[in-house]
């Protein structure tokens, strides 16, 4: 399955240019933005050439990082390298076309997918009603749409891919007995809130976590911990840091009191080998970390703890656990779902005429009471729409 990964020019995620799939994961990493790595080993998994594509959707997320970053398109700009236009670029090659955020108006016979950079961009949500545009295949990375295809175009459960035998080919330092706390407890603990977040739940967090830190230290466990660097190109090389650094830790701790929905790190964690603790209710740490690792609070961490370094067979267990829970949920599952997709684009070829198009320019015209005043018009839409295609008249 051939695949083609597309981001535009103003993007803080992924490369740096466009190239061609080349079997060298490991000088990928020279390139690779190195404020957030993880779509790195996703490109290895589907060995996938990245293009660059000049700037065609205005959304939240852009809007966010010219606000954050007032430097950030010059930093682009001149770093930036490998741009092509979409019409220079040979789509009939590819099985499957991969965007971020949903860039391209064009159709194509290969399947064609985008995930949403940001999950708070207001075209995630509208996004689950059904694919923007002409696209097959919305993409949530949240994994709060469906686990399984039935048609297209469709939403669907989908992480960016995993495979450890990638990254342990690769960072495979001994491991030592470290802890490694996601960076977000570091900043929960110093208090490093936005303006007006000083709220009473946020200094109780506060004061929880600096407790756990002050028992670990305590107890002379060794401690690890990084932020990213955010658009900093003097430190290109960063992802291939922190890769190496994570990778060097037995175990993973990410707790947060209910301030992490998602939980993506310890996805990054578990594919290095790491023994993951999490918390409960978060989606990732509860796909991926062993039961006896998923936290309901934080007092419940050291006697935990404590059980798994004592126990070279429960570490053996959790780590086959994680390994089992990473090929199943973030290989196995989308990829057979990418290949089920490909099969439904070519048997039922539906027209461009043929589809319900939603428009992502007119979603981020709207503010949310509007999309909310108009959700039952989408719904009726919705409905009419399904009920024409499987060809009943029955709601």
């Amino acid at each position: 399955m051939k695949v083609a990964l597309v981001k535009q020019a103003i993007d803080l995620f992924g490369p740096w240019q466009s190239f061609k799939w080349n079997d060298n994961p490991e000088d990928l990493l020279r390139i690779w933005n190195p404020y957030k790595a993880s779509v790195w080993e996703m490109t290895c998994v589907l060995k996938a050439d990245w293009y660059i594509i000049p700037q065609k959707l205005e959304t939240d997320y852009i809007r966010k990082a010219r606000q954050w970053f007032p430097s950030v398109m010059d930093v682009l700009k001149e770093h930036t390298k490998g741009i092509t236009p979409p019409e220079e670029i040979p789509w009939e090659k590819y099985d499957v076309i991969v965007t971020f955020d949903p860039i391209l108006t064009e159709n194509f016979d290969p399947v064609l997918a985008y995930y949403m950079t940001e999950h708070t961009d207001r075209l995630y949500r509208a996004s689950l009603i059904q694919p923007l545009r002409s696209y097959d295949l919305f993409l949530a990375h949240l994994m709060d749409a469906s686990d399984s295809l039935t048609t297209l175009p469709q939403s669907i459960a989908f992480p960016y891919l995993r495979d450890p035998k990638v990254t342990r080919k690769i960072f495979n330092a001994e491991k030592e007995d470290r802890l490694w706390l996601d960076y977000r407890m570091i900043e929960l603990a110093n208090a490093k809130w936005k303006i007006g977040r000083r709220t009473p739940l946020n200094l109780y967090i506060c004061v929880q976590i600096r407790k756990l830190l002050r028992d670990l230290y305590k107890e002379n466990i060794r401690i690890n911990s990084k932020k990213p660097v955010g658009l900093n190109p003097s430190k290109m090389e960063d992802g291939k840091t922190y890769f190496s650094s994570l990778s060097r830790c037995k175990y993973y701790l990410g707790f947060m009191h209910g301030r992490n929905k998602v939980g993506q790190t310890v996805a990054d964690a578990a594919s290095l080998g790491c023994i993951c603790f999490g918390e409960k209710g978060v989606k990732y740490h509860e796909l991926i970390c062993h039961p006896f690792c998923i936290l309901s609070d934080q007092k419940s961490f050291h006697n935990r703890f404590n059980v798994v370094r004592k126990s070279t067979s429960l570490q053996e267990e959790i780590k086959k656990w994680q390994d089992n829970a990473l090929h199943e949920f973030f290989l196995k599952r989308p990829l057979n779902m990418l290949k089920t997709a490909c099969v439904i684009k070519k048997e039922t070829n539906l027209l461009p005429s043929q589809r319900k198009i939603f428009n992502p320019e007119r979603i981020v015209q709207l503010g949310y009471k509007d999309i909310i005043a108009r959700g039952e018009n989408i719904a009726r839409d919705m409905v009419q729409f399904l009920k024409n295609r499987v060809g009943v008249n029955e709601e």
